[in-house]
């Protein structure tokens, strides 16, 4: 279980960056704007979190 917690971490923060980076070039182009439900967001985000956490706890537990 621990395993599969980091690396669904590590993951996590890879996507963090990189989404990040896509959100800034998005506002710098000025195709999106600042103005955006930070709410939705972080529930997004918990999801996608524990979604990667069971899947690579399943995936550990198969191998």
């Amino acid at each position: 279980m621990a395993k599969s917690l980091r690396t669904t971490i590590r993951a996590f923060v890879y996507e963090l960056c990189v989404l990040g980076v896509i959100y800034y070039g998005l506002v710098i182009l000025k195709v999106m704007t600042k103005d955006f439900n930070y709410w939705a967001l972080l529930i997004f985000l918990a999801v996608i979190f524990i979604a990667q956490w069971v899947f690579f706890y399943r995936k550990e537990v198969t191998r």
